[in-house]
């Protein structure tokens, strides 16, 4: 019998969320992505956001892949993760752990709410990824 799933609570629900890269003057879809739901890793059981760019990012020009990124930074890693983290960054950077800027903690994504600007985001995210 299969071990039973138990979803913690605080999972992104589909939608719009603004990156903390994203500044004011930027294009509306810069830094901005559509959650698409919450996928379970097979192996470690870990929780993944799957989420789409709604800009012309590296992962996006590829062809036109998703991006996929834990809820919260993993302990339990290769050595080889550990180093490409500690090259790259030496903070945790899950979809739900915080930005920290100069000592002080942001939202690494935040949902987007305004229907003015989510209409704007399904008209690009529409032409983007062509349904």
């Amino acid at each position: 019998m299969k071990d039973e799933i138990r979803v913690p609570s605080g999972l992104p629900v589909p939608g719009y969320y603004r990156h903390y890269k994203h500044t004011h003057g930027m294009p509306i879809g810069e830094y901005v992505y559509y959650v698409v739901n919450v996928g379970i890793h097979t192996e470690t059981s870990e929780y993944l956001a799957m989420y789409q760019p709604i800009y012309p990012s590296s992962v996006y020009l590829a062809g036109k892949f998703w991006d996929v990124r834990p809820m919260h930074a993993r302990e339990k890693r290769t050595w080889w993760q550990w180093l490409f983290l500690f090259w790259k960054t030496s903070e945790k950077c899950g979809f739900l752990d915080p930005k920290i800027i100069d000592g002080k903690e942001f939202q690494r994504f935040t949902l987007i709410e305004d229907l003015v600007i989510i209409e704007k985001l399904e008209k690009i995210r529409k032409e983007m990824y062509e349904f």
